[in-house]
């Protein structure tokens, strides 16, 4: 920075440019603990509860949210527990045994955007994910299965004329 003073005599100053501090910032101990509680198959709101009770803070020293860690973590390219990675598709069941949505819709041989009603109207509850941008899961037991294979044989006889 140079100051031109009234006399026309110039003074120079050499300044660090400011930076700015968006909060996706933490000091190195506490990126290397998300990462680890990633791994653990944690998701952001369970961090950041865990971060707040072990006392950490933000980069603006303010207490941790699941957004705050959601930010750092896409910063550190750290996906979410169970996250596909890009361009893999979907498997149709997962290693804990939930279906996809694509898979509960072959099962019962209707549509994908029918058991996304389902799921909208409570017929079907998701177990895992859901929400902008993320699968849904779904426990198939065999209640829920008889459950829907019902539903399915009642929809199918009142389409074909058969209710009175």
């Amino acid at each position: 920075m140079q100051v031109l003073w009234e006399s026309g005599a110039v003074t120079e100053y050499r300044l660090g440019r400011a930076r700015y501090v968006s909060g996706t910032h933490a000091d190195m101990d506490t990126e290397e603990r998300i990462r680890d509680l990633v791994l653990k198959g944690h998701y952001d709101e369970k961090i950041a509860e865990q971060l707040n009770n072990e006392e950490r803070v933000t980069g603006k020293q303010r207490p941790w949210d699941q957004a705050a860690v959601g930010r750092v973590r896409r910063r550190l390219k750290v996906p979410r527990p169970g996250a596909t990675p890009p361009n893999k598709p979907i498997p149709d069941q997962r290693a804990d045994g939930l279906y996809s949505t694509r898979a509960v819709a072959e099962r019962f041989g209707v549509p994908t955007r029918t058991v996304n009603r389902w799921a909208k109207v409570g017929i079907l509850d998701a177990a895992d994910g859901g929400g902008h941008g993320r699968p849904s899961w779904f426990k198939l037991d065999d209640e829920t299965v008889a459950r829907l294979e019902a539903h399915v044989a009642e929809v199918t006889k009142f389409h074909r004329g058969g209710a009175s």
